[in-house]
């Protein structure tokens, strides 16, 4: 296979993840919301969604290493940073332009996610406290 079919496929890879980054944003947000309104079920649902989305781009993922390999000299570890380096001037800033969306958005689902799972651990030690009736723990003196 020449590097023309790779580099497209790695570019259509990643934009495929940039829109499904971007809708693993908002159902980020919307596990959120639902934490807030203390609804289980609709927690559960959320979880089922949010982990095929995780898993789809997990795949995606995995063959982008495969793809990036390709670009790259046999034996070479596989990172965007080399096979930006290898690429013309105008394909280098149409890959680097969507990697750093890309990464962008990664990080913001993470944070995101630690976010959300903060909260659903803080609801969980304070419905705990309330439940094991330590008032003292519950309600502290200012």
């Amino acid at each position: 296979m020449s590097l023309q079919p790779v580099l497209k496929r790695l570019l259509a890879d990643m934009d495929a993840d940039v829109r499904e980054y971007r809708a693993l944003n908002a159902l980020l947000e919307e596990q959120f919301a639902t934490a807030l309104r203390h609804d289980s079920a609709g927690l559960e649902v959320l979880a089922r969604t949010i982990t095929a989305a995780v898993d789809g781009l997990e795949k995606r993922r995995q063959a982008r290493v495969v793809l990036v390999s390709r670009l790259l000299p046999t034996h070479a570890r596989p990172s965007m940073a080399a096979v930006l380096e290898r690429l013309s001037v105008p394909a280098r800033k149409a890959v680097a332009a969507r990697w750093s969306t890309l990464e962008s958005l990664v990080r913001e689902c993470k944070e995101r996610n630690a976010g959300n799972g903060r909260l659903m651990s803080d609801q969980q030690a304070l419905l705990q406290r309330v439940l094991t009736g330590k008032e003292e723990d519950t309600y502290a003196a200012a």
